[in-house]
């Protein structure tokens, strides 16, 4: 999909979005340009002039794709969209959801002075571009990724943490997820996700490059309109779950271009507990529309976190280049991007690996990280657990325990062979 194509496509969502009336057309449409347009009202007119009640989207998209207006305007003006449509679900929304009707709700919900909430929300900006790293609200990093290049790490200190933390227990939990979307909430774990996926003659495994810097505020902040806050509550929310790096700050860190760009504007920070759900909501437009295409192809579609992974017939396999390719348009069209060095395509014949899970013919752990474990546990027993202890871990046993957990999930029989070999350790 070329730059005018999607243009085209984009301003006809945004435009289904709002009510068919000029006034919030304009309106969203100037959201999500970020003020730019004053040519926006003469299309809206011509829209509704074409389309007195509301088209489809292929219709819509059909108009302004070929209106020489839109393609004068994109010449002369260069509109940029910086605020991209969010796919709302449509939920009966739960009634235990906290009553947070106006400003002063939200601060006695959180107990928060106004002055505090205003802080923590950085509307302005000010904490986030102090130069004093005391007054700035999140600990920022950078940490190697393994296929090269750097992940940003932004954590909350503890007090806003606390803050989002009640958010997610007594927001965000509360709304259902699209089938597809495994991970970070009960029940949907990563051996469920891996469970999905189970016996099929071919994996194809897509990852979303940077997912989080990708979910802009304008998506967090309709994601709280959705669940049916006030306009200005929402915005305070969205503040409350967003971070954005000043520029100076962002130059300093070890990040290519893009990523630079994206942190400069209000994104979801990785290290914040609400961030996770609500990419999950920002992901709904991807969700629908990959489990569509996957049932088109007679595939099972499912995602965790940023892993997108289709299964099953050998066809797969013969289309896998054309397959990659709608994954990466659908995926570019809901204003994210694929890291298409990281796409896989895996036969039965080969080892395939779902969250790290062995999925061929049952769940099971990796043969080499089984008999790794196996070994340590062994060497405990036989030389003493101080022995094998990593100087990094402080609480061995309990670490311990932990990876053996994790297989018990898996593969309960492989797990209760080393639970038996724990036991035999002298503690």
């Amino acid at each position: 999909m070329n730059a005018h194509r999607y243009f085209a496509y984009t301003l006809a969502r945004i435009c289904l979005q709002s009510s068919w009336e000029r006034e919030p057309m304009a309106e969203a449409v100037e959201l999500s340009l970020q003020g730019q347009g004053p040519w926006v009202n003469s299309l809206i007119r011509q829209v509704l002039h074409r389309f007195p009640r509301r088209p489809g989207l292929p219709a819509l998209f059909d108009f302004l794709r070929q209106s020489e207006g839109l393609a004068a305007i994109r010449l002369r003006y260069q509109p940029r969209i910086c605020r991209y449509p969010l796919t709302l679900p449509h939920v009966v929304l739960p009634s235990s959801l906290p009553p947070l009707d106006s400003v002063g709700a939200l601060c006695e919900w959180l107990r928060l002075a106004p002055a505090d909430l205003d802080w923590f929300a950085d509307r302005s900006n000010r904490a986030a571009g102090h130069a004093a790293p005391k007054v700035r609200h999140y600990h920022v990093t950078t940490i190697p990724k393994r296929q090269g290049g750097m992940r940003l790490l932004e954590v909350p200190k503890s007090r806003l943490k606390q803050i989002q933390r009640r958010i997610h227990d007594d927001i965000l939990l509360q709304l259902p997820l699209h089938p597809a979307a495994q991970g970070f909430v009960r029940g949907r774990s990563p051996v469920a996700h891996a469970g999905l996926h189970v016996g099929q003659a071919v994996v194809l495994r897509f990852d979303l490059r940077d997912c989080f810097l990708h979910v802009h505020g304008g998506r967090v902040f309709q994601a709280f309109r959705a669940l049916g806050f006030p306009e200005d509550v929402s915005r305070l929310l969205m503040g409350l779950c967003t971070h954005r790096l000043p520029q100076w700050l962002s130059t300093q860190l070890p990040l290519d271009e893009v990523q630079r760009q994206k942190a400069r504007q209000n994104h979801l920070p990785q290290g914040a507990p609400s961030s996770p759900l609500l990419s999950h909501f920002a992901l709904r437009g991807v969700d629908v529309r990959l489990s569509a295409y996957a049932s088109a192809l007679g595939a099972n579609y499912s995602r965790y976190a940023d892993d997108l992974v289709l299964s099953g017939g050998e066809h797969l396999r013969h289309s896998f280049r054309a397959i990659e390719a709608r994954v990466g348009a659908i995926v570019a069209e809901e204003g994210f991007a694929l890291n298409f060095r990281k796409s896989r395509c895996v036969s039965a014949a080969q080892r395939q690996q779902v969250t790290g899970v062995v999925v061929n013919r049952q769940l099971n752990v990796p043969r080499v990280q089984f008999d790794a474990l196996k070994a340590e546990l062994h060497n405990c027993v036989q030389q003493g657990w101080v022995s094998q202890r990593p100087t990094h871990v402080a609480d061995y046993r309990a670490h311990l325990l932990g990876r053996i957990g994790w297989v018990m999930q898996v593969n309960p029989q492989r797990g209760a062979k080393l639970r038996g070999l724990f036991e035999r350790i002298d503690w």
